[in-house]
C-alpha cells in the first residue's frame, strides 16, 4: 500500500460540497486485490470510494484531518 494522493476537494460550484469542512481525502494505491483486502480499508466507515484502474487498486476516503 502506498499513498497515491492527498487533497481537499471543496466541491463543484452549484452542487453540494464533496468533502466536509476540515476533512482531507487520501487515496491509497495497492498492487493486488489481496493487498487491498488485507489493508482493512474496505470495511472502514471513513472510506468514500474504491476502484480499479490500469491493473492497480485504489481506496479513497476521509482518513486524515487538515488544518484550515
Amino acid at each position: 500500500m502506498t499513498e497515491h494522493s492527498r487533497y481537499h476537494f471543496k466541491g463543484i460550484p452549484g452542487t453540494y460540497p464533496a468533502d466536509p469542512e476540515g476533512m482531507m481525502t487520501v487515496l491509497y494505491e495497492f498492487g493486488t486485490k489481496d493487498e487491498m483486502k488485507a489493508s482493512g480499508l474496505l470495511r472502514d466507515p471513513r472510506r468514500t470510494t474504491c476502484y480499479v484502474s490500469s491493473g492497480k487498486y485504489y481506496i479513497g476516503g476521509h482518513f486524515d484531518e487538515w488544518e484550515a
